[in-house]
């Protein structure tokens, strides 16, 4: 269930950092503060 929640967060990354830079890098660093791992 985990890896299947962070594929999905990974994915949502991709598309909002192809949509518009800065806030791809803000959801990123945001999925990077709640999933260290990730």
């Amino acid at each position: 269930m985990k890896n299947s929640i962070m594929g999905i967060n990974k994915i949502t990354s991709i598309v909002h950092f192809n949509a518009t830079e800065t806030d791809g890098e803000f959801i990123f660093q945001q999925l990077s503060m709640i999933c260290p791992e990730f």
